[in-house]
């Protein structure tokens, strides 16, 4: 799983802080297109990209937990018919994810006390990546609806 998810993601191993405080974190953005064919122009060098992706590096088990960050982006508005939970930043993106043809778990499913979550879900958006039947192959195209997915959420 780590393998593809490095060749969608421009990604860094960097020490965690707090609770991941002593693990070693993945964070990364999205590639862009003038990464993917070699070329770096003046303008898209000038650019920091943020960071929108965490997660440790699986040790044990059969999932990863994944951080996406959505600072920056305006909070979405509930419309009438969605549930409280589908209509945040991780909700919507959860749905998008699936839409794009990628089932993964959203955090707030295993969240024992849903009026306090741990963290506000329009910023941060918590999800379970499920690897533990699955081939390179399917492993690389997850990878791939998943960094395609994220870009143009973030991006819109």
């Amino acid at each position: 799983m780590i393998d593809a998810m490095l060749h969608e993601l421009d990604v860094e191993l960097v020490p965690g802080e707090g609770i991941l405080g002593g693990a070693m974190v993945f964070e990364g953005t999205v590639k862009d297109e003038h990464h993917e064919k070699g070329k770096v122009d003046e303008k898209s060098q000038m650019k920091k990209k943020k960071i929108r992706v965490r997660f440790v590096p699986p040790t044990s088990g059969m999932f990863v937990w994944v951080r996406v960050d959505f600072t920056g982006l305006l909070p979405p508005i509930r419309a009438p018919d969605e549930e409280e939970d589908e209509a945040t930043h991780e909700g919507r993106f959860w749905n998008h994810l699936a839409e794009g043809g990628l089932l993964i778990v959203p955090g707030w499913i295993f969240r024992g006390e849903k009026n306090h979550p741990p963290s506000d879900p329009n910023v941060y958006g918590h999800y379970r990546v499920s690897f533990s039947d699955s081939t390179l192959e399917n492993m690389t195209k997850a990878s791939k609806i998943f960094a395609k997915v994220l870009k143009e959420y973030c991006d819109k």
